[in-house]
Formats: structure tokens, C-alpha cells, sequence
């Protein structure tokens, strides 16, 4: 499994590709051996970047929906739009496709923003403008509801 626990800032070079921080590498050697996959966000202008294993478990979810539901196969299209495999070549680096590029409007520096079991790829400058424009926010109240649903899932595993 892929636990994220670190932000990395990163260069991005001109031929859009991230030299992967060495200990990124090295918490992450097997999932690097297996492979990631690379996918514009729903939520924010910016990429995902799974490990392979994780994106099969994110690719069976979306196959339980039903294929005659016109809304799910059209959420699945979205979610899946412009998702490509990628691996660290010879020089620890990841080749971002210039089309996922351009949908994270990504430019020289950005951040490796651990989500749990993948990353996210932001522009350094968005992600930045991003967290001020949340500055000062009461988490408490911005997200209560997400908070209640945190203090369940606890009780949830809490009681296995």
C-alpha cells in the first residue's frame, strides 16, 4: 500500500519530467517497481498519481457501477480522462504526458501533496494560492461534515 506522509517540492524540466526525491524512492520501492498511474483531479487543477496496485483498486470500484446508467458511464469518462501509465526511467524521473501537463497547469516547481493512498501533483504557485485562500478558515466549521465522517470511520476500525 502507498502511504504518503511527506510533501516534496520538485523541479519540472522542459521535457515535463519530475526527478523523484530519493526518499520518495526509497519508502516507496516496491510500488516504484510495479508502476504508476497518472490522471487529472475532479476537484482541483491539478494531477493524481497512484501506484499501480492502487489505480486496479480504484478501476474496480468503478466497474461495480452499472454500464447502462448513463451518469456513471459518463463519470467514469470524466475520471478517467487522459490517465496514463508512467515509471521512473534510469535517471529516477517521471515523464508527465504535456496533455496532463497542461490540465495541471503545472509549470517549473511543484508539490507532491501525499493524499493517503496516492499523491497529488500541484503547481507549486496554485498550491500555494490554494492554502491562503484557506487561510484563517475554522476547520471545524468549513468541515464539520467531514469531520463527523472521520470520527466514524475511527469508531468503525476502533471496534474491529
Amino acid at each position: 500500500m502507498f502511504l504518503g506522509f511527506e510533501t516534496y517540492n520538485c523541479k519540472l524540466d522542459n521535457k515535463f519530467r519530475i526527478l523523484v526525491p530519493t526518499k520518495f524512492r526509497k519508502d516507496n520501492e516496491e510500488l516504484i517497481r510495479e508502476g504508476f498511474v497518472i490522471k487529472r483531479s475532479l476537484s482541483f487543477q491539478c494531477l493524481e498519481l497512484y501506484p499501480y496496485s492502487e489505480w486496479k483498486n480504484q478501476v474496480a470500484m468503478l466497474n461495480r457501477l452499472n454500464p447502462f446508467d448513463k451518469r456513471a458511464t459518463d463519470f467514469k469518462i470524466l475520471y478517467t480522462a487522459g490517465v496514463r501509465t508512467v515509471e521512473l526511467d534510469g535517471s529516477n524521473r517521471i515523464l508527465i504526458p504535456k496533455e496532463l501537463v497542461n490540465a495541471g497547469n503545472l509549470q517549473k516547481e511543484v508539490y507532491l501533496i501525499p493524499l493517503g493512498t496516492y499523491y497529488q501533483i500541484w503547481d507549486k504557485d496554485a498550491y500555494e494560492q490554494h492554502l491562503a485562500g484557506n487561510k484563517g478558515v475554522n476547520l471545524n466549521d468549513a468541515y464539520s461534515d467531514v469531520i463527523s465522517e472521520l470520527g466514524a470511520i475511527n469508531d468503525s476500525l476502533n471496534n474491529k
